[in-house]
């Protein structure tokens, strides 16, 4: 009977099993569900979520530096006689006190019990406690921008391997339509030869290159396998799993210049956020190391328990209890330069880290450079190829008729149909070429499919104004031109409007504004331009929570909203730390100065997005010059238009 059950079992469980695989390889995998299956799997993706998950438990732990500790402890000391005390000397005082002379007073027991709680608040450290946490939160970031470059690692592997399989598919299909035709034509010559109208050695010469035809549709039917296995592996499968997708295998033209793509690389490449927040990180260790130059400061709360037995309940000669608060001041003044030594190799890695960021922004342009250039290579290859296999399509075309009117040989057939299928799978391999090109562009740009497309980061601002748009790097604030297409659909387009400009994204991380570049501007008068430009000084400032930079803009009589600017920057600053996820977008900028009084006014739609509000007004700008910079001295809404 238990037989019996198992056989019904495993009969249910292969049943199962082969409608299951026979579901799977019935339904086509899109290149979406392709990146997901391979997300879920990836052993490199696992490794980077874990190095996040660590990083998260350092800065908890770095945040507990900021708590009380709490220790206790307990311990039992045996002595080797009971402590007592001897009096001598008193037999001259007579009666009683000399009864005590040269006798041993009991002063304590020979077993003694502690127990212990103590409690530690640290109130200064030298900063070395806020800059720990500073670092530990800090290298959270960038763990979370490393999973990211993993993520967009796997999503180009997945797509590389993907677009392998579609054109050795269509290399695969050629080479079979080619077999096919060299069997249509060996018929037709075998027919001509044995009626007599052409010589055997023609004959021959058709069946060789059906079998040279045959052979390479085996080559190209194994490389076909090959491409599925591998793109199995990819999405950690079986290799011989059943597989069949989605053919998305097209041609769609860039319409995007080389600076723009650079632009976005240089905004948007987790690597480069990871290494400019290393080098942060690096910086904030500097700090924590220099800690170590001044005293500390902490509080220390002790109970203690007495007895001479164990449950520390006191003792004839001792008060069961005591305690005691404490304030504590130590500095270790003198240790031969230790200090100093750590100091100066934080101060090495800090600026090892800087060096190392500069050398990843020129590999970074150079990835893209080179991209770029595959993509538009692989393009022009396309193009010509359409044109050769039109041409290769006539003159297959002509050949044949010319063979059925025995004006050519069978030798020009056959060459003809060879220069056809040679067109058809140098087509194919243009058009696979030119699509994995399209994706390491994309991945050179810090793009993930199907997430970061058409659509800004979280931590873009933008400036419309005039004749060009205002955007900021780590060099600074520069404007850049946009170029207008329409059919670039995988990669994110400025979008255009009846009367605005392109938008173009402003950075997450600036650490301090350069002074702007501006471009296209010969027609604006030169007050205008350094009005424009402490505008996007302003919101470069603003938008990556740089206060130092922001209040820079500021003239020091400053008012608004009955605030001065000590409170003003403070009142910003309280709002940057509850939301900082800020993104700004500044439209519509009008610019007006009068030279002789040495004033300005800047006027402009303002979109304002956070976590917590998202808003849309008018807002005006007043300022003025002071020691020759323009300095905005009040800051007030205006009515939209």
């Amino acid at each position: 009977m238990i037989s019996k059950n198992w056989r019904i079992i495993v009969l249910t469980i292969l049943t199962v099993a082969f409608f299951t695989q026979v579901v799977f390889a019935g339904e086509p995998l899109t290149l979406d569900e392709s990146i997901n299956i391979a997300l879920r799997n990836s052993i490199t993706l696992n490794i980077a979520k874990e190095g996040l998950k660590g990083a998260t438990a350092q800065k908890r732990e770095a945040l507990t530096g900021f708590l009380p500790k709490f220790s206790t402890s307990y311990s039992y000391t045996r002595l080797s006689e009971a402590p007592f005390s001897r009096f001598t000397g008193l037999s001259s005082f007579g009666p009683p006190l000399s009864m005590l002379d040269g006798k041993e007073i009991p002063a304590g027991t020979a077993d003694n019990y502690n127990w212990v709680i103590e409690a530690k608040q640290p109130l200064f450290a030298g900063g070395g406690i806020w800059a720990n946490y500073q670092a530990s939160s800090i290298g959270e970031d960038a763990a979370r921008m490393e999973e990211k470059a993993k993520i967009q690692d796997v999503v180009l592997e997945v797509q590389v391997a993907y677009f392998n399989v579609l054109r050795a598919q269509k290399i695969q299909e050629a080479t079979q339509q080619s077999v096919e035709m060299l069997s249509a034509h060996r018929d037709i010559a075998e027919n001509y030869f044995k009626v007599g109208m052409i010589p055997k050695n023609d004959l021959l010469h058709t069946e060789v290159e059906l079998a040279n035809g045959k052979q390479a549709l085996i080559v190209a039917q194994n490389t076909l396998e090959l491409a599925k296995y591998n793109l199995n592996k990819v999405l950690r499968r079986n290799i011989s799993t059943p597989l069949e997708i989605v053919d998305i295998l097209n041609y769609h033209k860039l319409n995007r210049s080389f600076e723009s793509c650079l632009d976005i690389a240089r905004e948007s490449r987790p690597e480069l956020k990871v290494s400019a927040l290393k080098a942060r990180q690096a910086g904030k260790l500097v700090r924590a190391a220099q800690s170590d130059f001044l005293p500390s400061l902490s509080v220390v709360g002790n109970y203690t328990r007495f007895g001479d037995d164990a449950s520390v309940s006191g003792s004839d000669y001792k008060d069961m209890e005591t305690w005691y608060v404490m304030a504590v001041a130590s500095w270790n003044f003198w240790e031969w330069g230790k200090t100093k030594f750590r100091v100066d190799a934080s101060k090495a890695r800090e600026n090892q880290a800087i060096e190392s960021s500069k050398e990843l922004n020129d590999m970074v342009t150079l990835d893209v450079a080179n991209a770029y250039l595959k993509l538009q290579e692989t393009e022009n290859q396309i193009l010509v190829s359409q044109k050769v296999i039109e041409q290769a399509q006539e003159n297959f075309r002509i050949s044949e008729e010319r063979y059925k009117e025995r004006i050519s040989t069978s030798t020009d057939v056959l060459e003809a149909q060879t220069l056809l299928t040679r067109a058809k799978s140098e087509y194919a391999n243009a058009l696979g070429d030119y699509n994995i090109n399209y994706a390491k562009l994309q991945k050179a740009m810090g793009i993930i499919r199907g997430t970061d497309e058409e659509k800004p980061k979280k931590d873009e601002g933008n400036i419309k104004a005039g004749e060009g748009n205002i955007t900021t790097d780590k060099a600074g604030p520069r404007t850049e031109e946009v170029s207008h297409g329409t059919s670039d659909s995988a990669l994110p387009e400025s979008k255009q409007t009846n009367n605005s400009a392109a938008q173009v994204a402003v950075p997450a991380v600036t650490e301090k504004s350069a002074p702007v570049r501006v471009g296209q501007s010969t027609k604006k008068s030169i007050p205008e331009e350094d009005v424009k430009n402490l505008v996007g000084k302003w919101l470069a400032g603003w938008q990556s929570g740089d206060m130092k930079a922001y209040r820079d803009c500021y003239a020091a009589d400053f008012h608004s909203k009955r605030m001065d600017l000590n409170a003003w920057v403070a009142h910003k600053t309280k709002v940057h730390q509850k939301n900082k996820d800020i993104s700004i977008r500044i439209e519509n900028l009008k610019i007006s100065s009068d030279e002789k009084k040495s004033v300005a006014e800047a006027v402009f739609t303002q979109y304002y997005s956070s976590p917590l509000m998202k808003d849309k007004t008018g807002k005006k700008l007043k300022l003025k010059k002071v020691n020759g910079e323009w300095k905005i001295y009040k800051e007030t809404l205006a009515s939209l238009k």
